[in-house]
């Protein structure tokens, strides 16, 4: 009997869902076994409560086929034969599968979320988007993708506390300020004022600081799904600290991607990626932009 691949995903947020399924998907991929994914949809209380635009249920937007994971797993149980975490590496030998469930539940490390996936982006990224309901995909193409995207984490974020050194803290939201001044510094180097779209999981008055300026406005999408490819469609992005919502957008784009500086703990993209598109913090001065940054920016033609 072959052996499978199930991803039992955690009661999370989109995020840090694609973590554990994309680490079984690579790892069914290079042992040429099947995979198959159960947990899209949790129930979740937190989302509502907050009035958060999204309750992050994701059952609806993709395909999956979850009474035959519910199989696998029980067929591995039942023999004993469930192996829990396994690395995302080629087995040694063919035997070794054979009659086995590998089971993936476990979200990334911080210290490198992508470590384990970085180099299979673009097989990632192709069966994430083989994977969407046709009718999202559709509403995604419908939409114009973003020149800036800046995503705003609120919901379960908290605001950084007196005292506190915020690169040494998690959970805690980006500074407006921030947001605001990068916004600025672009359009600056730019010589004209980029539209910027803002993905947020907070209320309009908490992002209302950035929607009062002009040209931003914020993303028409009604589902996570469709933000995150969204955004990933942009020419530059701009994340919030500590959010793997941004990170993942990141992950999937060919853009310039402005990180945090005090919260950068590994690259997101393969060099191939980060060759051609800055990935970092940016210099409070834009005079000392790397020359990839300020490429990357000018390349943005106005009109």
């Amino acid at each position: 009997m072959p052996g499978r691949v199930v991803a039992l995903l955690p009661n999370a947020g989109l995020a840090n869902k694609l973590f554990v399924w994309a680490k079984a998907e690579v790892f069914a991929m290079l042992n040429d076994m099947p995979n198959d994914t159960i947990g899209w949809t949790w129930p979740k209380i937190g989302p509502l409560l907050r009035s958060e635009r999204s309750v992050r249920m994701y059952g609806q937007y993709i395909r999956s086929r979850k009474w035959a994971c519910l199989l696998a797993l029980a067929a591995g149980a039942f023999t004993g034969r469930l192996v829990i975490e396994p690395d995302v590496a080629p087995l040694p030998s063919t035997s070794v599968r054979e009659s086995r469930t590998y089971v993936f539940t476990d979200i990334s490390s911080w210290r490198d979320y992508f470590g384990d996936i970085r180099n299979h982006r673009d097989f990632i990224r192709s069966r994430l988007l083989a994977m969407i309901r046709d009718q999202y995909k559709k509403e995604l193409d419908a939409l114009r993708p973003p020149v800036v995207a800046v995503h705003v984490r609120r919901g379960d974020f908290r605001s950084l506390r007196v005292g506190e050194d915020f690169a040494h803290v998690g959970g805690v939201r980006t500074a407006d300020q921030y947001f605001a001044d990068l916004i600025k510094q672009i359009r600056h180097v730019s010589g004209w004022d980029l539209p910027v779209t803002v993905f947020s999981d907070g209320t309009d008055d908490e992002v209302a600081f950035l929607t009062r300026m002009s040209g931003v406005t914020r993303s028409p999408a009604f589902s996570d799904v469709v933000d995150l490819l969204l955004m990933a469609r942009a020419r530059i992005i701009i994340t919030s600290a500590g959010s793997t919502f941004g990170e993942w957008a990141a992950f999937l784009s060919e853009a310039a991607v402005l990180r945090h500086p005090g919260h950068i703990h590994a690259p997101i993209r393969p060099t191939q990626y980060t060759d051609l598109y800055y990935e970092g913090p940016a210099p409070a001065r834009p005079k000392d932009w790397s020359g990839l940054l300020l490429a990357n920016v000018l390349e943005i033609q106005s009109g």
